[in-house]
């Protein structure tokens, strides 16, 4: 069981839906109904979000157009990837930051964006305490990686 934030615990308590805030009614305890159940789940459970990608995108690699049918025994030949990396401040959560990928297109995503982390690793390394940038202000570790994070992003 996924733990609940405190907002969501006392919305329960306070017999509203822990997803949309409506009252409940019934014997319901913590969603008003099966879809804020689903989207409660999508929005907290990786199995539901993966799942929900891959039927949306009819089990179809995003790159290359490759597609099984939903009752194959291979879906699992495919992955769900973030398209805007995590350690680049993508949301984990977020299907719009979501793809279906082939293995083979995955594994070619994943090594630019391994590339990518690499740079801005070597980047920092660089930097070492203090550094004087262009704009002639003196800056610290952190304001210098957030600047090489925002040109990454931008590439």
């Amino acid at each position: 069981m996924i733990p609940r934030s405190d907002e969501e615990q006392d919305r329960i308590d306070n017999k509203l839906c822990a997803n949309c805030c409506s009252p409940l009614e019934g014997r319901r305890k913590a969603y008003c109904s099966d879809r804020c159940t689903r989207e409660y789940w999508i929005k907290h459970d990786w199995g539901s979000l993966r799942n929900s990608v891959l039927q949306k995108s009819n089990y179809t690699c995003a790159k290359c157009g490759y597609r099984i049918a939903r009752d194959s025994l291979y879906w699992s030949l495919f992955v769900v990837d973030h398209i805007k990396p995590i350690f680049l401040g993508g949301n984990e959560f977020d299907e719009n930051n979501l793809q279906v990928l082939c293995k083979p297109c995955d594994k070619k995503k994943t090594a630019k964006d391994k590339q990518r982390y690499y740079d801005i690793l070597r980047g920092m390394k660089a930097v070492q305490g203090f550094e004087l940038l262009f704009d002639g202000a003196l800056h610290d570790e952190e304001d210098i990686f957030q600047r090489k994070l925002e040109e990454f992003q931008e590439a």
